[in-house]
């Protein structure tokens, strides 16, 4: 297969290398949570491919992916899988504390699903506690320690309203510094009632840091479309649990997703002209030998 040389930034013609999928593989999805800009114009992309199954794929050839930014071709240096040692994991972990998690185990629920989060990070990985009604606080600043996490997570109380947007730009706010892979969890068993962030601007704060919200609804009052619109408007994905069980397992899920990361390292080819929300949005294509699939991430500049 030929692959357009401008398309790939390069002077000649150029001959892709693609590898055959698993016999198994009859289909891909593709979502780049992040993009880390410290280099710039040279930057990482790190995107999630998996199977029909959720499995992660990680095994690929340069060729397999390409990429544009504002419809402009970026040259693709390289690609690996990302070394989760080197780079360590940070996430915020958002926790709705109003009052209606009090009325059922959805509080009880919250502090077990978060807990398994953290029990299964590695000793490199880092978290923030943020736990949120009508306001926002954090408990627990970024650690490693699992003790300090859990007491953290244990503090959380049932009152007042449900600023979930507020939570989630908190979140970013505090990851933006941060490098490495990192993400925001946000889980709320309600709608949204922030005063100070509506659902746009909490998804142009999150995208200009780079990073991408993970959001969990819990129960059958949750409301998905703010959700929904939040994960995807930033490069995450959303999920709806109604039981402990599911509960655990999408916040594990998350962990799965974020420990299995490709790294597409390119250059940026536009200057600085920038639309109105100072971010340039990133599409990475991917090629698995017939099975095309792309995503979609701003990050800020």
């Amino acid at each position: 297969m030929y692959l357009s040389a401008s398309f790939l930034g390069c002077s000649k013609r150029t001959t892709a290398v693609l590898l055959e999928p698993a016999l198994s593989t009859t289909s891909v999805s593709i979502i780049c949570p992040q993009v880390e800009n410290f280099g710039f114009p040279n930057n990482r992309a790190f995107v999630s491919v998996q199977d029909q199954t959720g499995t992660a794929i990680t095994d690929f050839a340069l060729g397999n992916f390409v990429a544009s930014e504002n419809g402009t071709p970026c040259v693709v240096l390289g690609y690996k899988k990302v070394n989760n040692i080197a780079d360590p994991l940070s996430t915020a972990i958002v926790i709705d504390r109003s009052g209606s998690m009090g009325w059922s185990s959805a509080m009880s629920d919250a502090k077990t699903a978060a807990i398994a989060y953290v029990n299964a990070m590695a000793a490199t990985d880092f978290a923030e506690i943020v736990l949120y009604d009508n306001e926002v606080e954090v408990p627990q600043t970024f650690t490693n320690d699992k003790a300090l996490l859990i007491a953290a997570i244990n503090s959380a109380y049932a009152r007042g309203g449900t600023a979930t947007f507020e939570g989630a730009v908190k979140g970013a706010d505090d990851l933006s510094l941060r490098s490495g892979r990192k993400t925001i969890l946000v889980m709320t068993d309600g709608d949204d009632a922030s005063q100070l962030e509506t659902e746009a601007t909490a998804i142009i704060k999150i995208n200009k840091a780079g990073i991408a919200a993970f959001c969990v609804g819990f129960g059958g009052s949750a409301n998905m479309t703010n959700l929904d619109n939040l994960s995807r408007g930033t490069g995450g994905q959303s999920f709806t649990a109604t039981t402990l069980n599911e509960l655990i397992g999408r916040f594990t899920g998350i962990f799965y997703i974020m420990n299995n990361l490709v790294e597409v390292d390119f250059r940026s080819r536009i200057g600085d002209v920038l639309p109105l929300d100072n971010t340039r949005e990133l599409t990475v294509y991917l090629n698995y030998t017939g099975l095309n699939k792309s995503c979609k991430k701003k990050y800020g500049y």
